[in-house]
């Protein structure tokens, strides 16, 4: 026969403990559903399946103790019911707590008994638990007689304190100061045996309210029993399960011994209490987890920085950006001014390359040192510039490096940047590295005052006696420090682009490789310089003009300017060793666009071939 509770049950209303069961969790994992149903779904382990059928019958039993961590709490779940009686689950989660539960275990909060009569009378011995289980607090679950309703009761067993949470079969008892959704009770009768149970009183227990030290696989001990409303009288279930003897415990639970019972009552499951700076407050409770001097509530973790309360970076990383600045410096302009702290900030930044002397230069000794941007705002300040004069034209080489060594440096991938200078003066770097966007153009300058100034020239000379003034070369942006800017044999003077490269010289450097007119890039049969005549682009095959009607035909370009005889001609030889010049005033050359000649009669076979000796 099951005993009926010894006392009346007594629902102190009021009492609001806050310390144990917390609404809060990690963001980084998903949150369990508190529903009073073991769900597969929120990941629970079963770490204990009862092996002793109850003998009070399918309305009272204890099934089933699962757990699984949620984030920074862990739920926990009995499944079974008490009706007119009660589950309590022990928690050893720290130490210090008794072995021994005494009859003046639990000192004020009232309802003291529920837990003191596990204790006998008159003595501080009591129920005792295994060695090395010490529980710290204890949750008691007791179900009303109409199997509907459920009261929890929390007891802090170190410093002798008793909270009431209210009853959890409801959706809500806000009025009592308890949150519903960590705590929940659905009841349903069930006989043994016990692996399909899956309702029963399910908690959230926040790691930090218990206590539980940080780190890694740090142990937590669970027991639950089945006791009477008076907790002084206890069933033949025990989690873990007992294995001998099947009977009732009954009134002896107050002076039992659980490390002389058969099997094993304490279950150690491990949890991970995360303490992400070491400062001593676990996660769940420390408002600044990487110690970087922001609230984590203000750490998105989004990676876009839209305020100093919506910053985009880690609340676990105190350095989002790995640049050795931390977050909260700089939001906080510890640096001098508030920088985007997801993207690195550096304190210099320099172009190393082969054009420099000497070469490959990272601390920017060698004039290859950036100037940072504007620092007011939060996108110009990660873009670097660099003027640079160049007094040589062509091929170039270079990466960008940051602090003035290699430790931190970009480049095309693993490989080096490639440029072409194809104009003498002034170019413009320009690198962000939040981006990575990067450039290299001609430096335009925005008024006369400051072209002279970069240029180190004064206006009234003609520095390169190039035929344009110094000032006036600012109106092509040529080079007034060099005659020839683009290098192409004509003075910036008398050149209509003195920044873009004409003749044959501009164009060997696109379709040629840069070699000389008398030789065959592409190996056609046709010389560089014919083909540059010709209008001629890329490396095909071009085809040989060949005779018609006896006449040999040339196409030549629109933009091609040479002088006959002095940048091309026509010449013909019987042999192909001796070649004669076709002067201007043979009756036979027209010297026109096309260039024609046509082949006398009566000489015999004769070979002939144009010579582009110059563009």
């Amino acid at each position: 026969m099951k005993p009926m509770k010894s006392k009346s049950i007594r629902r102190a209303r009021g009492l609001r403990t806050a310390l144990f069961l917390a609404a809060g969790i990690s963001a980084s994992h998903a949150q369990v559903t508190v529903d009073g149903v073991l769900d597969v779904l929120d990941g629970y382990t079963e770490n204990a399946v009862q092996a002793t059928a109850s003998g009070w019958g399918a309305e009272n039993y204890l099934a089933k103790l699962a757990t699984v961590q949620d984030g920074s709490h862990l739920a926990v779940f009995l499944a079974g019911k008490p009706q007119n009686n009660a589950f309590i689950l022990f928690i050893d989660s720290k130490a210090g707590g008794p072995s021994t539960i005494s009859n003046t275990q639990i000192t004020s909060g009232g309802e003291e008994y529920t837990i003191n009569n596990l204790g006998p009378s008159g003595t501080d011995t009591g129920m005792t638990f295994e060695t090395g289980f010490n529980p710290d607090y204890a949750i008691r679950v007791f179900g009303s007689g109409d199997g509907t309703q459920a009261y929890v009761n929390f007891y802090n067993l170190q410093t002798g304190t008793r909270g009431y949470y209210g009853q959890i079969v409801a959706a809500n008892n806000a009025a009592n100061g308890f949150i519903a959704e960590d705590a929940r009770a659905l009841w349903t009768n069930l006989a043994a045996p016990y692996t399909g149970a899956t309702q029963g009183a399910e908690f959230r227990l926040s790691l930090a309210g218990l206590g539980v030290p940080t780190g890694t696989g740090v142990p937590i001990k669970l027991m639950a029993v089945l006791v009477n409303g008076g907790s002084d009288y206890a069933s033949n279930q025990v989690l873990g399960s007992r294995t001998t003897p099947n009977g009732d415990i009954g009134g002896d639970i107050n002076n039992i011994n659980f490390e002389t019972v058969d099997g094993t009552q304490t279950i150690t499951i491990t949890v991970d209490n995360v303490d992400t700076d070491g400062d001593g407050d676990p996660d769940d409770v420390d408002t600044d987890d990487d110690n970087d001097g922001l609230l984590d509530v203000h750490e998105t973790n989004d990676g876009i920085y839209d305020s100093a309360t919506d910053t985009g970076t880690n609340p676990k990383i105190a350095d989002t950006d790995s640049d050795s600045f931390s977050d909260g410096d700089e939001v906080n302009a510890t640096l001098g001014y508030v920088s985007n702290p997801n993207f690195p900030n550096y304190t210099s930044m320099a172009v190393p390359g082969n054009y420099t002397t000497p070469t490959w230069q990272p601390d920017g000794s060698a004039g290859n040192s950036m100037t940072q941007g504007n620092t007011a705002s939060l996108t110009e300040q990660y873009v670097w510039r660099l003027n640079y004069d160049f007094g040589t034209r062509g091929p170039i080489e270079y990466k960008y490096a940051a602090n003035g060594s290699w430790a931190v440096n970009w480049g095309n991938g693993g490989n080096n940047i490639n440029a072409n200078i194809n104009a003498t003066g002034f170019h413009t770097f320009t690198f962000n590295n939040a981006t990575l966007a990067q450039s290299l153009v001609r430096t335009v300058f925005p008024d006369v005052a400051a072209f002279l100034a970069a240029y180190g020239l004064t206006a009234g000379s003609d520095s390169d006696s190039d035929g344009v003034a110094n000032e006036n070369e600012f109106a092509a942006n040529s080079d007034p420090t060099t005659a020839d800017t683009d290098g192409d044999g004509l003075l910036d003077g008398a050149d209509p682009q003195p920044l873009i490269a004409g003749g044959y010289v501009g164009w060997a450097a696109a379709n040629a490789g840069g070699q000389a007119a008398d030789l065959d890039f592409d190996g056609d049969g046709v010389p560089n310089g014919v083909e540059f005549f010709m209008g001629e682009t890329g490396s095909s095959f071009t085809a040989t003009p060949g005779v018609i009607a006896n006449v040999v035909t040339w196409p030549k370009s629109d933009t091609y300017t040479g002088t006959y005889g002095v940048n091309f001609l026509v010449q013909t030889s019987g042999n192909l060793t001796d070649w004669t010049d076709i002067l201007i005033t043979d009756p036979n050359l027209n010297n026109g666009d096309p260039l024609q000649y046509t082949l006398p009669s009566g000489t015999g076979p004769l070979f002939v071939r144009l010579k582009v000796v110059a563009p």
